[in-house]
């Protein structure tokens, strides 16, 4: 390495110059500064007292520290009269040094930052140096020291920055040169980067127990006084060596690497009971029943235990087809759309006597009567919160049938409401169903509620007059389908009268389906059918389940993130409240955080319960390989809904825990449920990539396990809940920034 060398100490078996902590050294060097303008200068020329020398150092420092800036590779300064004999560099070779001494259980890693400043003697033989960014001044009666501006070498909060600029060169009067080796600092910052985290000695050295900050500098009782203002620790001087130098302890650390309050586990799993070596390091053992997780360190250590769910949390889950329920049903407008051609007038039901087909005779139901009392049965069954109707008739042209002669949609399903509005449908004329579908669509496009599904009827007794039209009704129920209306389709009357693979294949184009009424009661039914159609749920539903976690005999349940958890159902039982963790609409993800001593046993338990009552989450599934798709409701146990007595504990043998390296490819072989999602993305982020045919396995820090909770599954499921525990830290976890070392490498003059 060329230029400006780093010393490199070692002691055990460490080596570095930075290190990871939190101690973020920003080694830019100590020479900086002693450069002015020359007005400034000729100002100084004049004075000669402590003063104004310290104010000529301050006005130079900015030359020199504008050279810590990117794009700034060079600045030129002037000391005025003063000549090369009274200013004076003391580059790193006979300068002192910044030294961090990092102690990790026995092991040591160093970082030696060599001093460089500049320096001259006031009137009063007073020394004036400008140091690691400081201005410090020592006494030539005394030979004490006191800082006039404070260095830069700060520590907050377990780190220690410091910016070093070092200069080499010699000033030899009037306005000089000063140039940034932009190469050289770049290379000595790299080198020091690579000693710190790349060698195996700084490995050992993440979590420390202590950092020692020694300064070796002609000032160093100014440093003492310094570096136990700045850290809050008392300071030690050798006047021998002309250091000064600060223990920090492992209380003044960061906590995550403070490892009296967060140690270090490293679970193994026991085949019988756990030895004192792993019991140290942390282990998984079964108590006869059941997995359990221990650490005893017997040093009166407490350690923080977490645990969250993985992947999308529980999939404890089942599918159903709930029958016309409100609750769950989607909300929907349907519009109907009758068919009021004079073939309507025709008696509806031609096997009673006197009644006969294509007649109109006394004392017989019309078709189109028929048709009305159809309409009024489905309406009847529609729900006035959510469901709204409107009504389309159409013989060779279609017209709207407004409710109260005003609206188009209503939600009133009353007597004076839809079903009067019912009565309204005629007969008269020839057939055009096409203008039918073509003005519901008009309504749905211009009225619907895209929040609701939607559903058209069309109902006719024969074929369309024109055939061209048999082509316009396909048109139509093409743009139904891209508008998200799904048709269902009736032919009422005499099957030779209708045209059955018109209303087929316009019912199929949307999704929906055709349905043949050959009379009155036939058609009651066919209504009945299509509302019990439309208003099924299908219903993805997510089981009530509970968790607890029990340290050293304590138990203690999950909290969310949002602490408004009142629409989440929950269950007391022996005066505990435990909320279902199996609700995809919660706030947030649910979890554990708890604290565990030395030597207590940790175990987690699951219980599932039926539900009384369940609710619509909002969220959706879609069944991609059912043909056509289906979407089904996540549904999940409403507030008050719990059965408290129907409780079930997941068996102990359903439990497994699983260890960084352990097999995973039993668990990746479970069959998930459609609705489901798969292990593999359950696991995502904790599973090795292995080549081709090797075992997958498992990919955890030290102190994770995960564990696996088995419910009773279907023929196409797989329920179960997965969650990632954490006790204690990471074996190879560190603590960031502890030392980090920039380098600006200066050298005033030409030579």
């Amino acid at each position: 390495m060329n230029g400006p060398g780093f010393v490199d100490d070692r002691r055990g078996v460490s080596e570095v110059v930075g290190y990871v902590l939190l101690v973020g050294m920003t080694a830019v060097g100590v020479s900086l500064i002693v450069l002015a303008g020359s007005a400034m200068l000729a100002d100084v020329q004049g004075q000669t007292t402590d003063e104004a020398t310290e104010l000529a150092v301050h006005e130079l420092e900015g030359r020199f520290q504008a050279l810590t800036k990117p794009g700034v590779d060079s600045t030129e300064v002037t000391f005025g009269d003063r000549g090369p004999r009274e200013v004076t560099v003391v580059d790193n070779r006979t300068g002192g040094h910044i030294r961090v001494t990092v102690e990790d259980d026995g092991t040591y890693c160093r970082a030696t930052v060599p001093l460089s400043s500049v320096r001259y003697e006031d009137s009063k033989g007073q020394l004036v140096g400008y140091e690691a960014g400081g201005i410090f001044i020592k006494s030539s009666e005394s030979s004490s020291s006191t800082v006039r501006s404070p260095p830069s070498l700060v520590t907050d909060n377990g780190t220690v920055d410091v910016t070093v600029i070092n200069v080499s060169g010699r000033y030899r009067g009037g306005t000089a040169v000063v140039r940034k080796d932009a190469a050289l600092s770049r290379n000595q910052s790299a080198e020091i980067e690579a000693d710190l985290f790349n060698s195996s000695t700084s490995r050992n050295c993440r979590r420390p127990d202590n950092v020692t900050i020694e300064v070796k500098s002609d000032f160093y009782d100014a440093w003492a006084e310094y570096l136990e203002s700045e850290t809050g620790t008392s300071a030690a001087t050798t006047d021998s060596n002309s250091t000064a130098r600060v223990r920090l302890g492992s209380t003044w650390l960061p906590a995550a690497a403070n490892d009296s309050e967060n140690q270090v586990v490293n679970l193994t799993r026991a085949t019988g009971s756990c030895s004192a070596a792993q019991l140290r390091r942390g282990c998984v053992v079964s108590d006869g029943s059941r997995d359990q997780i221990k650490v005893d360190k017997s040093v009166g250590n407490r350690y923080t235990a977490l645990a969250e769910p993985l992947g999308s949390g529980a999939e404890v889950t089942s599918v159903r087809t709930v029958k016309g329920k409100v609750a769950y049903r989607p909300a929907l407008d349907v519009v109907f759309v009758i068919d009021e051609s004079g073939s309507m007038a025709y008696n509806a039901n031609t096997e009673v006597a006197g009644c006969e087909a294509g007649g109109s005779d006394p004392g017989c139901q019309s078709k189109r009567e028929a048709a009305q009392v159809a309409s009024k049965g489905f309406v009847e069954q529609l729900n006035e919160s959510k469901d709204r109707v409107g009504f389309v008739g159409y013989d060779t042209q279609a017209r709207y049938i407004r409710v109260d002669g005003e609206y188009y949609f209503t939600d009133d399903f009353s007597d004076s409401g839809a079903k009067a509005t019912i009565d309204q449908f005629d007969q008269g004329g020839g057939t055009a169903s096409n203008t039918g579908v073509q003005k519901a669509n008009a309504l749905f496009s211009l009225k619907g509620n895209a929040s609701k599904k939607r559903v058209m009827i069309l109902l006719s007794d024969g074929q369309n007059s024109d055939a061209a039209d048999d082509e316009r009704l396909y048109d139509a129920a093409r743009e139904a389908r891209d508008d998200g209306v799904v048709v269902y389709t009736v032919g009422f009357g005499s099957e030779d009268s209708i045209d059955s693979d018109v209303l087929r294949k316009t019912a199929t184009i949307t999704g929906g389906k055709y349905y043949y009424a050959d009379d009155a009661g036939r058609l009651d039914a066919v209504f009945d059918e299509i509302f019990a159609k439309i208003s099924d749920s299908k219903v993805v539903v997510h089981h009530p389940v509970t968790m607890q976690t029990t340290v050293g005999g304590t138990t203690y349940q999950p909290t969310y993130a949002d602490s408004n958890t009142s629409y989440i159902a929950n269950v007391t039982e022996d005066g505990n409240t435990a909320l279902n963790i199996n609700d995809p609409a919660a706030p947030s993800p649910y979890s554990f955080s708890t604290s565990a001593e030395d030597g207590s046993l940790v175990s987690m338990t699951t219980t599932e319960y039926q539900c009384e009552e369940y609710r619509l989450t909002g969220q959706t599934v879609v069944n991609t390989s059912a043909t056509p798709n289906q979407t089904y409701q996540r549904v999940s146990c409403a507030p008050g809904g719990i059965d408290a007595s129907s409780g079930r504990t997941v068996e102990p043998s359903a439990v497994s825990i699983y260890l960084d390296g352990e097999d995973a490819s039993g668990l990746l072989s479970k069959s998930s449920g459609w609705w489901q999602e798969e292990m593999a993305e359950t696991l995502e982020g904790h599973l090795t990539d292995p080549a081709e045919g090797d075992t997958v396995r498992f990919d955890l820090q030290s102190n994770q396990a995960v564990v696996v909770f088995q419910f009773p599954s279907g023929e196409d499921s797989y329920n179960r809940i997965v969650v990632l525990y954490e006790i204690g830290a990471d074996a190879d976890s560190s603590v960031t920034s502890v030392v980090d070392v920039r380098v600006v490498s200066a050298h005033v003059g030409d030579e």
